[in-house]
């Protein structure tokens, strides 16, 4: 591997992602500023108390305790009593180079893996598909998930270049970050244990790292959710497994009598929709339910998924089919069809048009990670870093309820993946140009090349 430090390839990639940025805020559309309001109070009251302008026993990690952490950070800068659109700002140029600075990390693994130009194949696979950036423009677990992955990502390279405390230390950090950012990414852990004990008898250290990684960060993550629990708000979240309930109850609805209705669920996307006015009516019996029997909602909303999965088998394995391709396919709720426009397209053409190409940027990642992952099956439990996250949050969502954004803490290992697998046909196409154009220079040019001068080997 190369020098670690930065080039010009680094400061272009930084370049790149100011530039997304500036584009992406200025499309038609955006992702809502304060996506998840509970995260922008949370995290707003937290930086009042650390500033002393609000008292400590109003704080709660009601949700995702590490996002809340995350945007505390910069709302610590902010003056109390500013308007909410200077949080977001605030918001904004925090993540922006936490962005910057991942791309440059995804680079690294990349490159260790397999060469420079994996490396610069990987930074431009995500550059293509800056889901990221925006996300990053509304406040939401998305971005810090995609930035704690690259953290996880980069101490697990270090650590197979060398062992040591620190990347150890790095990787547990970013792996435990990503989980509290988001908890559907829990599976990530059984997946490391479980490699970790397939790899003992072969790869001693690898089956250690991947052992270490997953009992520590259940562990940090089990005392994270005794704490939580202690400080939660009961006006303002639910538990746990009364919050799993919630999820997966009304995602029982989703795709069920309408599976090619991939509209966000919500009063206002929805409206007219069947599965959504069935979930609503059911929703309803259960509460009216629990009144009567005294019994919690969520315990009725379980029953009732058991029940379902005991009388539809075939139904359920269909709506699970459609969420794995919907987790994957991203679609713009908030502008219709007809009125979408994008530069000089508008209507329902630019609309398809953009949807081919920003979903087609998915797919290639996709099938790149799937060749790399055939190519290089006989290291799959060694790689559990890299496909890991993506099958843990298949896995769940395929089980729950799906939206696309929930995919992000699993792009920047999707892009690394793909990133390798790639390398080699881009540097081919890359060496057939150049040669292609050293025979197509003039023979004045080849002349003059022929007499110029050696350069000094000095």
């Amino acid at each position: 591997m190369k020098s670690k430090n930065f080039d010009r390839l680094d400061i272009l990639a930084a370049v790149c992602v100011l530039a997304s940025f500036l584009a992406v805020a200025n499309l038609p559309f955006t992702a809502k500023r304060f996506g998840d309001v509970d995260i922008y109070t949370d995290a707003k009251t937290f930086a009042g108390a650390i500033r002393g302008d609000a008292p400590w026993s109003s704080v709660g990690l009601n949700r995702l305790p590490f996002t809340t952490l995350y945007y505390a950070v910069p709302y610590v800068l902010v003056p109390a009593g500013s308007p909410d659109d200077r949080y977001w700002k605030a918001s904004v140029a925090w993540t922006l180079p936490w962005i910057a600075v991942s791309l440059l990390l995804i680079r690294r693994v990349a490159r260790y893996m397999c060469g420079e130009m994996a490396g610069r194949t990987a930074i431009g696979l995500m550059l293509l598909s800056p889901f990221v950036v925006y996300y990053a423009l509304g406040i939401t677990a998305d971005a810090p998930a995609w930035v704690t992955t690259t953290v996880f990502l980069s101490g697990w390279s270090q650590w197979e270049q060398r062992p040591s405390a620190r990347a150890f230390g790095l990787a547990v950090l970013g792996l435990a970050a990503m989980v509290l950012c988001r908890p559907n990414s829990l599976l990530v852990l059984a997946c490391g244990i479980g490699c970790g004990l397939l790899l003992l008898r072969k790869r001693r250290a690898q089956a250690l790292f991947a052992l270490g990684c997953g009992i520590v960060v259940l562990a940090i993550t089990l005392a994270v959710g005794v704490a939580e629990s202690r400080l939660r708000d009961p006006a303002k979240a639910r538990p746990a497994l009364e919050n799993l309930a919630h999820v997966a109850f009304h995602g029982s609805f989703q795709f069920r009598d309408e599976p090619w209705d991939w509209r966000f669920w919500d009063d206002d996307t929805r409206r007219g929709s069947v599965d959504y006015a069935h979930w609503v009516e059911q929703r309803t019996a259960l509460k009216q339910a629990a009144e009567r029997t005294g019994q919690l909602v969520s315990r009725l909303q379980l029953q009732w998924i058991a029940r379902d999965y005991a009388e539809h088998p075939r139904l359920r394995l269909r709506i699970a089919l459609i969420r794995i391709l919907a987790f994957h396919v991203s679609l713009v709720n908030s502008v219709q069809p007809k009125e979408f426009h994008i530069g000089p397209l508008r209507g329902r053409v630019a609309w398809v048009f953009f949807h081919v190409l920003v979903n087609m940027s998915t797919f290639v990642l996709i099938a790149g990670a799937l060749w790399f992952l055939i190519s290089r099956r006989r290291e799959f439990l060694s790689l559990w870093v890299l496909w890991a996250p993506w099958i843990a949050l298949l896995i769940f969502h395929a089980l729950t309820y799906v939206e696309p954004r929930y995919l992000m803490p699993a792009r920047p290992a999707l892009a690394i993946m793909a990133g390798c697998a790639f390398a080699p046909l881009v540097q081919r196409v890359a060496k057939h140009k150049f040669r292609r154009e050293r025979h197509t220079e003039t023979p004045a040019a080849t002349a003059a090349a022929r007499r110029a001068p050696l350069a000094d080997p000095g």
